[in-house]
């Protein structure tokens, strides 16, 4: 199995036993499955992990290490969830060239979240944050 996609489902976390029963697993999509936690046991054993979509959840936090195990990921999707905090560390170890997080709750922009993806990154949406910014004057 190279793809696994669960769509309207009722799960609160990302159950790791996709990951520990198909460790080949290359695309992984839970959308509208009402998920709202994200770690680093999520993932961790899909090592050819390349494209995760995890839309219209309820997912708040992306914390550190929760793509760790994944170097081949390049696509990362959460569209419409509630994300309010995306750990420094979070995409360490991936490849990723497109994160999509169009429509979450990001009270502020933090570069450093990005920064490990900084060579490999493409295209990263951000559009519909609730992103207040702070204007100085000189």
């Amino acid at each position: 199995v190279i793809d696994v996609q669960a769509i309207m489902q009722n799960t609160r976390n990302i159950p790791s036993v996709i990951c520990r029963t198909f460790p080949n697993v290359e695309d992984i999509s839970i959308e509208v499955s009402h998920v709202e936690i994200v770690d680093e046991s999520s993932f961790q054993h899909c090592v050819n992990l390349w494209r995760v979509n995890l839309n219209v959840n309820s997912i708040t936090r992306i914390p550190d290490n929760t793509f760790r195990n994944n170097p081949s990921l390049q696509v990362f999707l959460a569209i419409v969830n509630r994300i309010d905090f995306i750990g420094n560390a979070a995409f360490t170890g991936t490849a990723l060239r497109d994160i999509n997080l169009e429509d979450n709750m990001l009270p502020t922009y933090n570069s450093l979240a990005f920064n490990s993806v900084a060579s490999t990154l493409k295209e990263l949406n951000l559009v519909g944050f609730k992103i207040k910014l702070k204007i100085h004057k000189i």
